[in-house]
């Protein structure tokens, strides 16, 4: 059974035209995702557009998407702290 974050992944990257080594990219932080020490929440009160992506020594805060466009193209902010 997969996680529904798991499928909002999947179902963001399918039928994108990615190139090999961000196909390769997704992949691997598809696997991270998957680890026991990483913890995955998903907000479903309503619109919510701020993202934080935590990992053990960095925090990265602001609008970048996790998408194709968000990967490749759209204009984002954020900012990593160490």
């Amino acid at each position: 059974m997969r996680l529904p974050w798991e499928i909002i992944i999947r179902e963001e990257v399918e039928g994108y035209d990615l190139s090999e080594e961000k196909e390769s990219q997704v992949k691997d932080f598809i696997e991270f995702l998957k680890r026991d020490e990483v913890e995955v929440r998903l907000y479903d009160e309503g619109f919510f557009h701020g993202k934080a992506y935590i990992f053990d020594s960095l925090v990265v805060i602001g609008s970048s998407n996790f998408t194709p466009a968000g990967l490749t193209r759209n204009t984002e902010q954020s900012v990593g702290v160490k």
